[in-house]
């Protein structure tokens, strides 16, 4: 769908393809975040969780603000660049939080935040390229995690899709 609006000439906004790729880049740069993720929801480290969630929103609004106040100054029209400049600063501050944090965790326990090649079935086509995605990201120690992080994982591209433009996260 992406790729379909960036071929065609409509809606006329400012930047609006440079927007899209920026929101594309920062779903894959969050998706990294994701071994991190489990891991700190396995351990219970709220903590870090809290400050990857805080700073994440803060740096977004920063980055958004200040691009906007900027380009008012300068009288230039960003359209909607500085919304997907601030996800992509909220993705990669979430992801280098999460990750500082959970290296030494994965190190202490044994395991590896780093993708392994897994196995898995899907029940329809249209579901399974999502499937291979979210999987190829997750590096478990047994099926049981490997459930319950495919599970975090739809849960989670769930509230992405329903949730998240009223959230503003």
């Amino acid at each position: 769908m992406t790729e379909s609006l960036l071929r065609s000439n409509y809606p006329d906004v400012p930047y609006l393809t440079t927007a899209l790729r920026l929101a594309q880049l920062s779903a894959v740069i969050e998706l990294l975040s994701e071994p991190a993720f489990v891991t700190v929801q396995q351990n219970m480290l709220y903590k870090t969780r809290a400050a990857a969630e805080a700073t994440a929103v803060i740096v977004k609004t920063l980055v958004t603000a200040g691009l906007v106040f900027w380009a008012q100054g300068q009288g230039q029209e960003l359209g909607v660049l500085p919304f997907a400049a601030g996800e992509l600063a909220y993705s990669t501050s979430l992801t280098i939080v999460y990750l500082t944090q959970t290296v030494p965790v994965a190190r202490l326990e044994g395991f590896s935040l780093l993708p392994k090649r897994m196995q898995t079935r899907c029940v329809s086509i249209r579901s399974q390229g999502k499937c291979m995605a979210l999987i190829l990201f997750f590096s478990v120690r047994d099926s049981m995690l490997s459930l319950y992080s495919l599970s975090l994982c739809y849960t989670y591209l769930h509230h992405c899709i329903y949730k998240q433009p009223s959230s503003g996260h």
